[in-house]
């Protein structure tokens, strides 16, 4: 769980995966994700420090419980803001 500056949110922080996987930050029993984004662990770059790689999910996830995001190559990190 990340923390929150504002008393009655939670930020839950999903699990670094492997390369290319799907994390989801999930929120507590009885709340939903209001909002959310991720943060990239790694990211891919050619010889000419041009991008590589590109974040393909970044969205709530089917039952609004939580956060989900991907990329496309690298690792990921999901944050949810429930309430």
């Amino acid at each position: 769980m990340c923390a929150s500056p504002r008393p009655g949110r939670r930020r839950p922080c999903g699990p670094v995966r492997e390369e290319a996987a799907l994390t989801v930050a999930r929120c507590p029993e009885g709340t939903k994700a209001i909002a959310g984004g991720y943060v990239r662990e790694t990211w891919y770059k050619n010889g000419y420090g041009e991008s590589l790689d590109d974040i393909i999910v970044n969205a709530p996830n089917d039952s609004d419980s939580g956060w989900a995001a991907k990329q496309f190559h690298g690792k990921t990190v999901a944050r949810a803001l429930c309430s």
